[in-house]
């Protein structure tokens, strides 16, 4: 038998029943199937198959953290996507290197959040889509608005978020911009450019929001105390604004603080920093009736080995 015969017979099979096959192998064999054939490849990139590794993977599930910024790799010369692993030992958090993505495209990005495995990030002008498990990172359409803040003589870059449809099945990137808050959205493996949606009349934070059940979720800028919830719902690609619990009190965090989201024990968190404090509240979503778990951690007693800012102990995605 050929080698061309050789390489034809995994694609002989059913295209689920490869998809099976494939969502159970690990992130370097993946990666190395890229280079089997063009069917396997286009496989391997599908949305679709990215929310089956999700699911999988949600049955024995891992922490991984990314840094909040790309990072330059002198080594390589450009800036690289790090994934690190997340463990404890002895009462101690345990970060390792666990691989990079190396991004051949010059320029300054910020890191959104995680949707089912996948990772965005973004800088002023373009919008990136990246799988850990394959290695591989996509870049999007030119977006249409370039207008960036500058707060306080630093660049603030767009509003961006990641998310999935439940109804339709489809990945959605959402991107703010400018200073009359235009929003624009485009639906992965569907739209050719990017779609005007109208403005927010929210002021959205800089910080990144995080996906749950079909929706993303951002805090505003305003007073301390005076925060609200901002939801998108990816299916309607409607924006709503939502008060916070009664339970929240800013009592504990007067002056400066930072809110951050993120998705721990299957829940939507909310946590306050200002160090060492961090007040972190497990957000349960009933349709429209919201309340809070507090959960009052001194950062002291966390005993972390990383100086990053806390908002990338909440981006670490079960992966």
């Amino acid at each position: 038998m050929d080698a061309k015969k050789t390489v034809g017979i995994g694609p002989d099979l059913p295209m689920n029943v490869m998809l099976e096959i494939l969502k159970r192998l690990p992130a370097k064999s993946l990666a190395r199937l890229n280079f089997v054939c063009k069917q396997w490849r286009s496989w391997l990139h599908l949305p679709y198959f990215a929310k089956l590794q999700s699911e999988h993977a949600s049955r024995n599930p891992k922490i991984y953290v990314i840094n909040t910024w790309l990072a330059r790799d002198d080594n390589l010369g450009q800036n690289t996507l790090r994934i690190y692993s997340f463990s404890e030992d002895g009462g101690r958090v345990m970060l390792s290197d666990k691989f990079a993505i190396p991004i051949t495209v010059k320029d300054d990005f910020s890191i959104s959040n995680a949707c089912h495995g996948l990772i965005s990030f973004y800088g002023a002008r373009y919008v990136f889509v990246a799988n850990p498990r394959t290695r591989k990172f996509r870049a999007l359409k030119e977006a249409s608005f370039h207008q960036s803040r500058v707060l306080g003589g630093e660049l603030i870059f767009p509003n961006v978020g990641l998310g999935f449809s439940l109804e339709t099945g489809e990945y959605k990137v959402a991107r703010v911009s400018g200073r009359e808050r235009r929003c624009e959205v485009l639906t992965l493996g569907k739209d050719l450019s990017w779609r005007d949606i109208g403005a927010v009349r929210f002021p959205l934070s800089r910080y990144r929001p995080a996906y749950m059940n079909g929706a993303l979720y951002w805090t505003t800028i305003e007073h301390p105390g005076l925060e609200r919830i901002v939801r998108f719902d990816v299916c309607r690609e409607e924006f709503t604004g939502i008060e916070l619990s009664p339970s929240w009190s800013p009592q504990p965090f007067r002056g400066k603080r930072r809110l951050y989201f993120g998705v721990l024990w299957g829940s939507l968190c909310l946590a306050a920093w200002r160090a060492p404090l961090l007040d972190l509240h497990v957000i349960d979503d009933n349709k429209s009736t919201w309340a809070s778990k507090r959960r009052n951690i001194h950062s002291r007693k966390l005993k972390l080995v990383l100086t990053w800012d806390v908002s990338n102990l909440l981006i670490g995605s079960k992966i």
